[in-house]
């Protein structure tokens, strides 16, 4: 059950196997603790060399079931791929909404405009004033699309 490169899940399985600290691991194979901080945080993978030996010969006694038990038990197990539209779907079943988030930026008269309406109108702030005006201009434009599709019924029968 070899391996062409440490990753840092192999790193932090064979730490656990061998049940040491990053210091004591450091020792046991003459390098430095940056370095097994650099191997398990996953910033440096090696494929060959006197640390790749090290942990490479480790990981292969590991028998495959205590593998699986430590990755479990570190966290490490495999994560399932999820497609968007998956994602999109789990989102919508708890209850999440298709949102996007916009950062808008007015300037001049426009903005002295929004300032003035949300100050001296029935809105907190500018931004309240702004999804006001977007909300109606949603519902004028879907009672505009009934009433078409009203008439076309009507001009139809």
């Amino acid at each position: 059950m070899g391996t062409n490169k440490i990753t840092k899940n192999i790193a932090k399985i064979v730490r656990a196997y061998v049940s040491r600290d990053q210091v004591q691991m450091a020792k046991a194979i003459g390098c430095s603790t940056g370095t097994i901080t650099a191997l398990e945080c996953g910033n440096w993978q090696p494929q060959k060399g006197k640390i790749f030996d090290y942990y490479d010969t480790i990981f292969r006694e590991i028998p495959k079931g205590d593998v699986e038990i430590l990755s479990s038990n570190l966290g490490l197990e495999k994560k399932k791929v999820v497609t968007p539209k998956q994602f999109k779907q789990k989102k919508i079943e708890a209850g999440y909404r298709n949102t996007s988030e916009y950062q808008m930026r007015f300037s001049g008269e426009m903005a002295r405009f929004i300032h003035e309406m949300a100050k001296f109108g029935m809105y907190e702030n500018p931004s309240e004033y702004v999804r006001d005006l977007i909300r109606k201009d949603r519902l004028q434009h879907k009672m505009k699309k009934e009433i078409e599709k009203k008439v076309k019924t009507q001009l139809a029968a």
